[in-house]
């Protein structure tokens, strides 16, 4: 069978905020300020869509295997990487990471559309990670369709767990 993790706000956990696996689909989550990984991939066809990563201690996206889609993110300030693949074949593409310690992306050659601009959250400190008007991020994603991603506004998905209104 296959899990969802939708509409979650995962924070302040040791060690990951999501662990997925197998076929499970992680989409539309926030989470901030956990341990080592954000959201950790160790195998599987795991769709990891349309998620914000936020100050993690480590890395935002952990991929150590299978075969995901790592597609529409938005990873930032995390101390470790923003997106790393460390082993498998993920599709990675369609992210926006950046200001993150170590690298944006690492493990993989970046494709074009997979970005490096500030988010432009509303207020992260007041945890308000909608999107402004002005963000690389409104419109940027991609439309997988289900079970990845079911609406949107505009004319195509944001970045990022929470669709702008813009």
């Amino acid at each position: 069978t296959t899990a969802t993790v939708e509409g979650n706000i995962i924070y302040t956990n040791a060690s990951y905020g999501i662990y997925a696996d197998g076929g499970t689909v992680v989409r539309r989550n926030l989470v901030r300020r956990c341990g080592t990984y954000g959201i950790y991939v160790p195998s599987g066809t795991v769709g990891v869509v349309n998620n914000t990563v936020h100050r993690m201690t480590g890395t935002g996206i952990y991929v150590a295997g299978g075969s995901p889609q790592v597609k529409n993110n938005i990873t930032t300030s995390n101390t470790g990487n923003g997106i790393q693949v460390a082993a498998g074949t993920p599709t990675v593409t369609r992210n926006n990471s950046f200001g993150n310690g170590v690298a944006n992306y690492s493990g993989f050659a970046p494709v074009s559309t997979d970005i490096q601009s500030n988010a432009r959250y509303v207020n992260p400190s007041a945890l308000d990670f909608d999107l402004t008007a002005t963000s690389a991020s409104v419109n940027a994603g991609t439309n997988l369709g289900p079970p990845y991603v079911l609406s949107y506004i505009g004319p195509a998905p944001d970045h990022g767990a929470f669709e702008s209104a813009s």
